[in-house]
C-alpha cells in the first residue's frame, strides 16, 4: 500500500500521515506547545515501536472501534486543561491519522469513535478501490 503524501512526523520505524481534511484541519490548529508535545509523543512511540516496547503511556488502542483505532495522547499525561488526541489507524510502519480532538473528560466521546470508524472505512474502500481490492 502506498502511503498518503501528508506526512507530519517521520521517525525511525513510523512515519505519521494525515489522511482526513478534519485531522489536517486541526493539526493546523495546533499552537507551538501542541506541536512540540506531538514530536515529544510521536518520538516516544516510534523509539517504543522500534525496541519493541509497549508505547509508553502515550498511545493504546480504543475500546469500541470496529476498525481498530488507537489514541495518540498529545498532551502529557498530568497536564490540565482540555487533552489533545489524534485517532488512528496503523498500516505497517504508518500511522494514518483520522481525527483529531481536544477532550475534558476521561474517556473519547462516542460519536468521535464513530466519526474515526467512519473516516478509517472510507479510507480504506478508496484504496481497495485504487488498487482493485
Amino acid at each position: 500500500m502506498e502511503p498518503p503524501a501528508t506526512a507530519i512526523f517521520e521517525g525511525t520505524c513510523l512515519t505519521i500521515h494525515l489522511i482526513t481534511p478534519q485531522a489536517e484541519e486541526f493539526f493546523a490548529t495546533l499552537n507551538p506547545r501542541e506541536r512540540r508535545d506531538f514530536r515529544v509523543a510521536a518520538t516516544i512511540l516510534d523509539s517504543s515501536l522500534c525496541q519493541g516496547r509497549p508505547p509508553g503511556g502515550r498511545s493504546e488502542r480504543i475500546q469500541g472501534s470496529d476498525v481498530g483505532l488507537f489514541e495518540l495522547r498529545i498532551t502529557p499525561p498530568r497536564r490540565r486543561g482540555p487533552k489533545a488526541r489524534a485517532l488512528y489507524i496503523r498500516e505497517g510502519p504508518c500511522l494514518l491519522v483520522v481525527r483529531g480532538l481536544r477532550k475534558a473528560r476521561r474517556a473519547i466521546p462516542r460519536r468521535e469513535i464513530e466519526l474515526g470508524d467512519r473516516d478509517a472505512k472510507a479510507y480504506q474502500s478508496r484504496l481497495g478501490g485504487e488498487h482493485g481490492g
